[in-house]
């Protein structure tokens, strides 16, 4: 475990003291805009050559709020999905079975990767900030990069971006930007066109919160 996940992993636990099994947890804003982005992130699952009967590994999946919403919205049937959700934190995966006793929560190790998934799913995962010194941008190229070795059809994964600081006071910024990355797309791109240059782009699916999202594919 890298410097990184040691620090999401100790964060994620004491939020889970504090909210218990709620977006809240996860730092999202709401349950709406958390499931926007599950709506775009999914979408991976319809440019590949895979329309059902296919594996999802949700990875970083938190408390199993994916698999909630495919289960909610029908997806999980008629899409005949085997979902798999991993993470990190066995804190958060315990919580998770406990919700979703019918769903595969696997915490996260080396053996991940080598495992074959039709479809992969990231949410969120590189936008909290716990150090200066942390080349996220490292980070996250080699860690998708693994990914998408793993994928059969391709990944989605987003983003938050610097147009974000736009949404926030200017005495409040230096604070916002203590705790998060605040990422320039072209920069992403540019670190993803290292993986594939098969790319796809959603943005402005969320009006105002400046989100973005990658779809890699095959």
């Amino acid at each position: 475990m890298n410097q990184y996940e040691q620090q999401q992993l100790e964060y994620f636990s004491q939020r889970l003291k504090k909210y218990g099994f709620s977006h809240r947890t996860l730092s999202w804003e709401s349950p709406f805009t958390q499931n926007c982005r599950f709506v775009e992130l999914l979408k991976i699952c319809t440019m590949g050559q895979k329309y059902n009967d296919f594996s999802l590994l949700d990875f970083g999946c938190g408390l199993g709020h994916l698999y909630k919403f495919i289960k909610d919205e029908g997806f999980l049937s008629s899409w005949q999905v085997n979902y798999i959700g991993t993470d990190i934190n066995k804190e958060l995966l315990n919580e998770a079975r406990k919700n979703f006793p019918n769903a595969n929560f696997v915490l996260k190790e080396e053996n991940i990767f080598q495992n074959r998934y039709d479809y992969i799913v990231c949410s969120g995962l590189y936008n909290l900030k716990f150090s200066e010194d942390f080349d996220i941008s490292k980070h996250y190229t080699s860690e998708l990069k693994d990914l998408f070795a793993c994928a059969n059809e391709g990944l989605s994964v987003n983003f938050q971006t610097e147009k974000a600081l736009l949404l926030i006071p200017k005495w409040h910024q230096k604070t916002e930007l203590k705790r998060f990355y605040f990422h320039d797309p072209q920069k992403i791109f540019d670190d993803l066109k290292t993986i594939t240059s098969n790319i796809s782009i959603s943005t402005n699916y969320l009006p105002g919160d400046y989100d973005i999202t990658f779809y890699l594919l095959k």
